[in-house]
């Protein structure tokens, strides 16, 4: 399930908007992941929205977290914020930032500037950087396996001129 930001909402609409999707989610079981994001303005008709902060977009995450308690991921989609906000995400409650992406379009024609050419070892990277372990899932959140990513080769000295 997800959470459009940004717009036109206000604080209190946002807050009711995790409420009814916990209260859905008690009787129904059915979303295992919530994704907020916020408003990207460009080629839309709202052109004069403002753009979340970097702020903003973490808080809403970490009240995510602890709102959506039966809800057992939350997402930092880094094709919307984008690798730094999605790596500080992971530290504000977030447990997922979506896999490697060769092509995406609707984010980036709203003005994601988030890069596509992310493999296993820079998601890790950024997984790692963030304090965290890399783990890969599928896209039902039903089977996890560890990623190690290999380590980069090693670097061999330079000889030293004898003389």
């Amino acid at each position: 399930c997800t959470m459009l930001f940004g717009t036109v909402e206000r604080l209190e609409q946002r807050l009711q908007h995790m409420i009814s999707l916990r209260e859905l989610n008690d009787t129904t079981a059915g979303f295992q992941c919530f994704v907020p994001y916020p408003f990207l303005p460009d080629h839309t008709r709202l052109p004069e929205a403002q753009l979340a902060t970097g702020s903003e977009v973490l808080r809403t995450i970490a009240v995510s977290r602890l709102m959506l308690n039966n809800i057992p991921h939350i997402k930092a989609y880094r094709m919307n914020i984008g690798d730094h906000l999605a790596e500080l995400g992971l530290q504000f409650g977030a447990d997922d930032i979506d896999g490697t992406v060769q092509k995406e379009s609707i984010m980036h024609l709203a003005g994601s500037t988030a890069p596509l050419d992310h493999d296993r070892a820079k998601l890790s990277r950024l997984i790692k950087d963030a304090g965290c372990e890399p783990v890969q899932r599928n896209t039902i959140y039903s089977q996890f396996e560890s990623y190690t990513p290999p380590s980069p080769p090693q670097r061999r000295p330079l000889p030293m001129a004898q003389g």
